[in-house]
């Protein structure tokens, strides 16, 4: 497995079987133009790669860029855009009001890769993150953005980690 660091909370996860970039943002100026990135990355296409799968781990723009998201899944053609099955009702809406087509999942499995997404569930008022887990034949990568601790999420992810 390979992990590659590109800006701000995106990576890009590479095994055997599948590459998974991970919350791509790049449209500056969000948040009503409080946030630039800087350095601003010149050609994040290049910069990130072929890949099959997107993950979007939550609603909020440094994570979710839907301008973004467009011109990498027309640079990736069949490529898929990952949210997950559950507290996700939100991003999915939005997701679609935006003319994108996100694929809900909790777990798939790609060759040896095994992918899946665990809500975070702690008690705020609204839990919309979530935290993404590969698991390749060697290694466990797990993705928690900006998860809440949360007991019963991690207890999950544990359990499929092995």
């Amino acid at each position: 497995m390979i992990l590659r660091y590109i800006y701000s909370a995106c990576i890009v996860v590479e095994t055997s079987d599948v590459r998974i970039c991970c919350d791509p943002w790049f449209t500056q100026g969000i948040y009503d133009g409080a946030w630039y990135q800087y350095p601003e990355v010149m050609d994040p296409i290049t910069k990130i790669g072929p890949v099959d799968f997107v993950y979007v781990s939550h609603i909020h723009p440094d994570h979710y860029d839907p301008p973004f998201l467009r011109v990498l899944l027309e640079a990736n053609q069949g490529c898929q855009l990952l949210i997950g099955d559950e507290n996700q009702s939100h991003l999915k809406a939005k997701m679609l009001r935006d003319g994108l087509e996100p694929v809900t999942i909790s777990r798939i499995k790609v060759g040896a890769t095994e992918i899946a997404i665990f809500p975070n569930y702690s008690d705020s008022e609204i839990n919309i993150d979530s935290a993404l887990v590969i698991k390749d034949p060697d290694y466990v990568l797990v993705n928690m953005n900006d998860c809440a601790f949360d007991a019963q999420q991690v207890t999950k992810i544990l359990e499929f980690s092995g």
